[in-house]
């Protein structure tokens, strides 16, 4: 005689291990470690971080939208030209340190507020700028850096493409 619940029992198995699996991944991109502040130190953006560098992004830029960037696109730009500003706002929303577990695992993060930013840190701005992005689109868009820029990049690539296939129809 069978049981007819373990292929049930099997699939909620698996299931399980697939969500712990996807969890784990989310986890790994969702904290960026910093490992130059600190062992346990990384960047992570919650939607009150994501908040404070949409206020940065309209103080280093007021008419974003008007010349066509997102907040995202303007923290982007600056990160990538070497602002100090920039650096220092996602610096200050975004370097935690690990606290207390959760009950759904992974930990709570806390604020890394010993870190003394206006002190001569030990590393450049262009140390931080990948670890920075990366964290940043992937709180944002749940893509980390490089796959985004594969995703925009692949979407102009196609519409290259079709214009030029609409050329040569013409």
């Amino acid at each position: 005689m069978t049981d007819k619940k373990t292929p049930d029992t099997i699939s909620e198995a698996k299931a399980a291990e697939a969500a712990k699996v996807r969890q784990e991944e989310h986890n790994r991109k969702m904290w960026v470690p910093f490992p130059l502040a600190g062992d346990d130190v990384f960047l992570s953006y919650g939607l009150r971080s994501l908040a404070q560098i949409e206020e940065v992004s309209k103080a280093l830029m007021p008419d974003y939208r008007e010349q066509g960037y997102t907040p995202f696109g303007v923290i982007e730009r600056f990160l990538l030209d070497g602002h100090p500003g920039a650096i220092r706002a996602v610096l200050d929303a975004g370097l935690k340190r690990k606290g207390e577990p959760l009950p759904r695992g992974g930990f709570k993060a806390i604020p890394a507020a010993d870190i003394d930013l206006d002190d001569d840190l030990p590393w450049s701005i262009a140390d931080i700028v990948e670890p920075a992005l990366n964290a940043i689109c992937y709180s944002w868009f749940r893509q980390t850096y490089s796959e985004k820029l594969a995703e925009v990049t692949a979407a102009l690539e196609a519409l290259n493409r079709a214009g030029d296939d609409e050329g040569e129809a013409a």
